[in-house]
């Protein structure tokens, strides 16, 4: 999926981020952080959210297809 914005690679749709989680086997996190994503993901903005439920962001990053 493109970035929601051309410009700016860090932003992604909730639904995406949570597709990518669930795709990893991290079910109960996707759980949790779909109480508390907005509904576009800045991935720079959001990345101490991502760090509170064991996440990485290089890592979400590479697995959305862009580069850390």
């Amino acid at each position: 999926m493109e970035p929601m914005n051309r410009d700016d690679a860090t932003q992604r749709t909730r639904a995406e981020v949570l597709r990518v989680v669930r795709n990893a086997g991290l079910f109960e996190v996707a759980d949790e952080l779909a109480a508390e994503l907005p509904e576009v993901v800045d991935l720079d903005r959001d990345h101490a959210l991502f760090e509170r439920h064991g996440l990485d962001v290089d890592e979400l990053t590479s697995r959305m297809g862009g580069s850390p």
